[in-house]
């Protein structure tokens, strides 16, 4: 309960205590001091019979305040155990997004260097999976919206594709040294781009 409402009620007691105790002293301020006991039982009986409505009034109000009070705390405190549970799940779908991606960027030097025939097949799933990704986890990873934070690893990843698709189809000895050198130029592009667009989800993620 705050203090203006006590100061409130303490007023409101004062007031009507004195305009009563007033109001008895000037009907009777002529008659002497009385020492017989039951006059003052009578005084008392009138005091007694104006202020306890007042004050059981009084409580009432103070009961129904002190409810609404209990009840905007509770209603608080329940909001603020919400708010922290949506956050702690968002921070753990978050986190587990992140791992996730970061997993399958990693995962580009060995599905391009395991010495499978289907290099090309498998930088093409990666290149499916990551542009679903970005598309679909941008209520997460609002730095996806920005394709230029992007699209610059799903180009390089496609330039790799052609690349090996280019290798496989001639497969001419003269021509692997060139073939792994290009690779070499396109993965460290790729690593650059990766590099930046993890340190913003990082960012993101604080």
């Amino acid at each position: 309960m705050n203090t203006g409402y006590i100061r409130a009620i303490y007023w409101i007691l004062g007031i009507i205590f004195f305009v009563s105790v007033g109001a008895y002293i000037l009907k009777f301020y002529n008659s002497p001091i009385s020492g017989n006991p039951g006059d003052w039982g009578v005084l008392g009986d009138y005091l007694g019979g104006i202020l306890n409505p007042v004050v059981a009034a009084l409580n009432i109000a103070a009961f129904i305040y002190l409810t609404k009070v209990i009840g905007d705390t509770e209603e608080k405190a329940q909001k603020r155990n919400l708010d922290f549970q949506q956050k702690l799940t968002l921070s753990e779908l978050r986190h587990a997004s992140y791992v996730e991606l970061t997993k399958n960027l990693d995962s580009l030097p060995e599905r391009i260097f395991k010495g499978a025939e289907n290099s090309d097949y498998e930088t093409t799933l990666l290149m499916v999976y990551l542009r679903g990704f970005f598309e679909n986890m941008t209520h997460l990873f609002p730095v996806f919206l920005d394709k230029v934070n992007t699209d610059p690893i799903i180009n390089c990843i496609g330039k790799m594709t052609a690349n090996i698709e280019k290798y496989e189809k001639s497969k001419k000895p003269e021509e692997t040294q060139e073939w792994r050198k290009e690779l070499q130029e396109l993965l460290k592009t790729y690593y650059k781009e990766k590099t930046i667009l993890v340190k913003k989800l990082q960012l993101e993620m604080i």
